[in-house]
């Protein structure tokens, strides 16, 4: 596996972004549950809030916006899902512990491929979140 972008990809940074209706909530689950550092908070010129939450390295970036709560929000589909891969134990542990702490209990897998070595969520806007005690890829 490479270790940094192929030259037929120059890119320095990758951000995912999502919107949402429960700026609060979203940010609760992501920052206090599962430890993402949070980069920075912006609003824009209509006033909708943004955060942006930094993954390893810092070139990885998970960004959700604010959308008013009557906005038509699309549900996420069955196979929406993102992914933490976390082979330390402890560190599992200690993150599945947390999220229970917040009120937020394991989903039953709907999907085989993570084995027994994860625990299923859904975040406050219903996105799979899977933990994985794994090395991953």
């Amino acid at each position: 596996m490479e270790s940094r972008w192929p030259k037929r990809i120059p890119a320095t940074q990758v951000r995912w972004t999502r919107f949402t209706s429960q700026l609060e909530r979203i940010m609760t689950f992501y920052k206090e549950g599962l430890g993402l550092p949070e980069l920075g908070a912006s609003q824009d010129e209509e006033g909708r809030m943004s955060i942006l939450f930094g993954l390893p390295g810092f070139n990885y970036h998970l960004e959700f916006i604010e959308q008013p709560a009557e906005a038509n929000m699309p549900d996420p589909l069955p196979d929406h899902s993102f992914e933490f891969y976390i082979p330390d134990d402890f560190a599992y542990e200690d993150l599945i512990e947390r999220l229970a702490d917040l009120g937020h209990e394991p989903h039953p897998k709907e999907d085989s491929r993570w084995g027994d070595n994860a625990a299923v969520y859904h975040d406050p806007d219903g996105f799979r979140v899977v933990i994985c005690n794994s090395e991953g890829v």
